[in-house]
Parts: structure tokens; sequence; C-alpha cells
């Protein structure tokens, strides 16, 4: 489906992944990460389990300069320029990537718990069980279900 530009912005990426549950979009200034589908999990960000038929801004990246965003099968991971990932949704089997949660679901952006040592990250990847990041250096670090 296309979507339309929001405001005066147009529209710079857009995903969704494979079953087409969920989605997500950046603009062409890299301030407005949107999401929509099924809100099931907490993957859309909003802190909350409502579905949403449209396009609507992640209210925790207002003023923040997103460069990616990807969809895995039950998460949404976000790429800053900084180099900070976000994840949030599903954190069983640690898709999300935080580390321990209570319950099941990371409802609002929280950052990836990448290794300390790790350089800023460049690319993010999910896939449908996991995520990854590959940083500066140009080393990869991967989590979620080893299956």
């Amino acid at each position: 489906a296309m979507l339309a530009a929001t405001a005066a912005h147009t529209l710079q990426q857009a995903v969704t992944t494979s079953d087409a549950a969920h989605a997500a979009h950046l603009d062409d200034e890299q301030t407005n990460t949107a999401t929509w589908g099924f809100g099931k999990i907490g993957r859309l960000g909003h802190n909350s389990l409502k579905n949403l038929s449209t396009p609507a801004p992640v209210a925790a990246f207002a003023g923040h300069y997103a460069v990616q965003v990807v969809c895995g099968g039950q998460f949404t991971l976000v790429l800053e320029n900084d180099g900070r990932v976000y994840a949030f949704g599903n954190a069983e089997a640690g898709l999300c990537g935080v580390g321990a949660v209570t319950g099941q679901a990371v409802m609002a952006p929280t950052p990836v718990a990448l290794p300390a040592k790790a350089a800023t990250a460049v690319r993010a990847f999910a896939g449908y069980y996991s995520g990854a990041v590959v940083t500066a250096d140009g080393a990869a670090y991967a989590w979620g279900k080893g299956e």
C-alpha cells in the first residue's frame, strides 16, 4: 500500500514484517518515527496494546533523529544518528535485546543492551525471532531466539 506524506514531509523509509502485522516509517527529516498495525505485545512502541490503522508518531522519539527503523516478527528496532538502538515489543526469549524485563512485553522504546565495549551501531537488522546490529568498528552483535 502507498503511504501519503505526513504534513510537509515525505516518506524516507517504510518497513513491515513478513506477515504484515505491523509497520514503521521515517520521514525525510528523520524526526518522525511512526508505527501502525497490530499493537499486541507493545510492538508499536506507544506504551499500549492498541491497534492502529494509520501511522502514529512514537512520542518517545520526539526531538530525536532516527536513521533506520526495522520490524521483526513481534518487535521493532530504531537506530538513532548517535548509534543508540532502541527496541520495543515482544521480549520473550530476548527478542528485544534489552536484558531482563518484567512480563513478556517492552511497551515503550528501551535501549538495546549492547556490551559496554561495543562501538556505536551503524546498521540494524531484524529477523522474525532475532535482532542484530553492526557497529562502526565492523563488529556484529545479535540476540533473540536461538532456534
